[in-house]
């Protein structure tokens, strides 16, 4: 490994020795910001992998197991707390867009529906995740949706006869104020 990844080469060759010992893989030498992105970083991985078992198993249908927020008002509703959200179990009451994923946390509810307990396990999500031996590992969790409905969406057909053409402004562009490409 490059000299360059010190840090990074310390905290696997400690997982290397002892794969599940996550809290003292990290020397107090690797900085806060540095261990915070890691774990969010963790928490995003287990989003997508159940994400992505959810949607190849069910498609975008509700089934019974998937979690919704409680109060479905979008960016109103609670989505830092267990309190939150409620399981699925009559599909028919809800629509695509209210299904919600987790963020681990120690406050979160978990999906059921098929296949989520081996995503979780194949994302390293265990039953002590949310007990961190130091309080800045430890997050609440969160929930984010599994489908975003657009809002507010623009689009234009932009011909071009080249692939080397520019077909929209860069942000130097716009900061140059350079027209429009045609």
């Amino acid at each position: 490994m490059p000299r360059t990844l010190r840090v990074e080469k310390q905290v696997l060759d400690k997982l290397a020795k002892a794969p599940a010992d996550f809290s003292s893989a990290f020397p107090p030498a690797v900085p806060k910001n540095l261990r915070l992105m890691y774990l969010h970083a963790h928490q995003s991985l287990a989003w997508n992998t159940l994400a992505s078992e959810r949607i190849n198993r069910r498609g975008v249908a509700v089934v019974p197991g998937d979690l919704v927020l409680a109060n479905s008002t979008g960016l109103t509703a609670d989505r830092t707390s267990a309190a939150g959200v409620r399981v699925v179990a009559d599909p028919e009451s809800y629509a695509h867009w209210d299904v919600v994923l987790p963020l681990p946390g120690r406050a979160i509810t978990y999906p059921t529906f098929e296949g989520a307990t081996e995503a979780l396990a194949r994302a390293a999500v265990r039953d002590d995740y949310a007990r961190a031996a130091t309080p800045e590992a430890s997050f609440a969790g969160a929930y984010r949706p599994l489908f975003m409905k657009p809002s507010n969406l623009c689009w234009r057909l932009v011909p071009y006869n080249s692939k080397a053409e520019q077909l929209i402004k860069t942000d130097l562009d716009k900061l140059r104020d350079v027209d429009e490409p045609p």
